[in-house]
């Protein structure tokens, strides 16, 4: 849920109709980024910060992100005080400047997390340029709670280079990896590639979720439009592919490009 700054104009809305304003708020912005990559002018890797950079712009948030360490230090004691569960965190090692991951470890060293995710990427960098290796090498120095590795794992080589330079951690996150290569954890494990089946098994299963998910066919259809960015990387005429997912309106047209794609 979006939220308008100042308060005082949400407590003038009525309630049901300010999730109405929200909800159509948010869909239009999902419509416009869309028709950014539908028309070439965005490209997959620039969704996100696009979208994030219109709300901006509209003067919505989604919540409000500590900017310096303290407000985080603030944040982690009210949360752990008050949740009845373990607290795990996943972090970035800063928003601009990699200096900042000093203070950061040593707000996150003060506390008994469950688990500390790190993608060693600032927030600026988004998904560009290579994981700052050296930022996770200072966390296991500097944290003494279990850490989590997350951050371009793509293939069997990636995961071993990882494994290799940091022979202490027992624990990785795949996230893109696994939805250009849905058999990654397999192929790591020592099993063969997923074949046409099994990448078409996966697929129907995410098509079942969001059916389950969503009432508008042009929601499931917008939803299963990212997933294909990453999974026609493990076809050969990928861009013909991606083409025709992007242009696609309907959730019947949509079947049609997904048969021909897996046929």
């Amino acid at each position: 849920m979006y939220c308008l700054p100042g308060t005082a104009i949400i407590k003038e809305m009525n309630f049901l109709r300010g999730v109405e304003v929200m909800k159509m708020i948010s869909e239009a912005v999902r419509d416009l980024v869309q028709y950014g990559l539908d028309t070439g002018l965005l490209d997959e890797e620039d969704r996100y910060y696009a979208r994030n950079q219109i709300l901006r712009l509209l003067g919505l948030t989604e919540y409000e992100e500590p900017e310096e360490p303290e407000e985080l230090e603030m944040l982690l004691e009210e949360v752990l005080e008050n949740s009845p569960l373990a607290v795990s965190v996943k972090t970035r090692v800063g928003i601009k400047d990699p200096d900042e991951w000093e203070a950061l470890c040593g707000v996150y060293a003060k506390f008994p997390l469950e688990e500390l995710i790190i993608h060693p990427r600032l927030q600026i960098d988004y998904y560009s340029g290579t994981p700052r290796m050296e930022t996770f090498a200072r966390a296991l120095e500097q944290i003494h709670v279990p850490l989590c590795y997350n951050g371009d794992i793509c293939s069997v080589e990636d995961y071993k280079k990882v494994t290799a330079a940091f022979p202490a951690i027992d624990r990785i996150m795949i996230g893109r990896g696994l939805l250009e290569n849905p058999g990654l954890v397999g192929e790591i494990k020592g099993n063969p590639p997923a074949d046409k089946a099994r990448l078409r098994a996966f697929h129907d299963e995410i098509l079942e979720g969001c059916l389950d998910t969503f009432r508008a066919e042009k929601d499931v259809v917008f939803h299963l439009k990212e997933i294909w960015f990453y999974l026609t990387k493990s076809f050969p005429d990928r861009e013909k592919y991606l083409k025709l997912i992007r242009k696609c309106q309907s959730l019947p047209e949509y079947k049609l490009i997904v048969q021909q794609i897996f046929s």
